[in-house]
């Protein structure tokens, strides 16, 4: 199988190590960009069935996922607190954040932004009372306010992209609610900023 997300190989750690061999399952991915290339999910939607919500709110990206994505229900949104954001563009680096953290600020130095107004919806009012097998969270800054909302959602492994300031409350809380962190043994080493969790 040639897997899409290159350097984190999260697709690689779900399929091979966490859940070998599972077919028809249930995934949630934020920040799921062109929807191949770089995410989390694609594989397990094209090659073994699975099913699932996506959420992408770049306009560039949100294009051609309806072709490529035809069994996610997909969602051109960010991830919030149900409120309309300032969805922030960063035009050289094709990255994006609804929250500027320091190392955003560095490349503020170098680059433009485009700031735009964009609606945000709350996951636990999405999947509230499904049961998600894998939640893959990279929305470049505010993941941690995303999982504190999760209360009442039912998880089986979670991978999330997490700044720095923010690894050890989201492990506390992570913790509190019967998640283990974990290691993905295919992650590049320079990937630290990626983040793994299993229900125990």
């Amino acid at each position: 199988m040639e897997y899409k997300n290159k350097r984190t190989w999260n697709d690689k750690w779900i399929i091979e190590h966490v859940y070998p061999g599972k077919r028809n399952g249930t995934f949630v991915e934020a920040g799921v960009c062109s929807g191949i290339g770089g995410s989390s999910t694609y594989l397990l939607e094209d090659k073994l069935g699975w099913t699932g919500f996506i959420f992408e709110p770049s306009d560039f990206y949100w294009k051609p996922l309806s072709k490529i994505r035809p069994n996610s229900k997909k969602f051109h949104a960010c991830l919030g607190d149900g409120n309309d954001v300032e969805y922030i563009e960063f035009e050289e680096f094709g990255e994006s954040t609804t929250k500027i953290q320091d190392y955003h600020k560095k490349k503020l130095k170098h680059v433009s932004r485009k700031s735009i107004i964009k609606p945000s919806i709350k996951l636990e009012d999405v999947i509230k009372g499904i049961h998600i097998d894998y939640l893959a969270l990279d929305t470049n800054g505010n993941e941690l306010e995303i999982l504190e909302g999760l209360e009442d959602c039912s998880f089986g492994a979670i991978s999330v992209e997490l700044p720095w300031q923010d690894i050890d409350p989201a492990t506390i809380l992570m913790n509190s609610r019967g998640y283990k962190k974990v290691l993905n043994p295919f992650r590049d080493e320079d990937m630290n900023q990626e983040h793994y969790f299993l229900k125990f």
